[in-house]
């Protein structure tokens, strides 16, 4: 039962910041690379490093890395107040984190 809401959460998770990333112009592929030109500098047109990972993650909610990258692995779920600051942070609600959670 928690390994199911662990691998859940870390979809919705993935989902959440995926969004949050592209609300502010971040196109990125898989592997977090961005992806058709949508982040360049204006002076020079080189591409802009992604600023939104599980690090900047971890450092807003004041969260660990390793336990950031813990929840995106599904190898265990957060608490439901490091949830509420996680959804915070994504600005989705605390059920958009747990959809289709049973």
């Amino acid at each position: 039962m928690k390994d199911k809401l662990a691998k859940q959460i870390a979809i919705n998770l993935k989902k959440a910041l995926a969004d949050y990333k592209k609300k502010r112009g971040f196109t990125t592929n898989k592997m977090g690379k961005v992806i058709n030109n949508t982040d360049r500098c204006p002076c020079c047109k080189q591409l802009m490093p992604n600023p939104y990972t599980q690090e900047w993650l971890a450092i807003e909610t004041g969260v660990g890395k390793m336990t950031i990258a813990h929840y995106f692995q599904g190898k265990r779920p957060p608490s439901i107040p490091r949830l509420m600051k996680i959804a915070t942070v994504l600005e989705v609600s605390i059920n958009d984190l747990l959809d289709g959670v049973e």
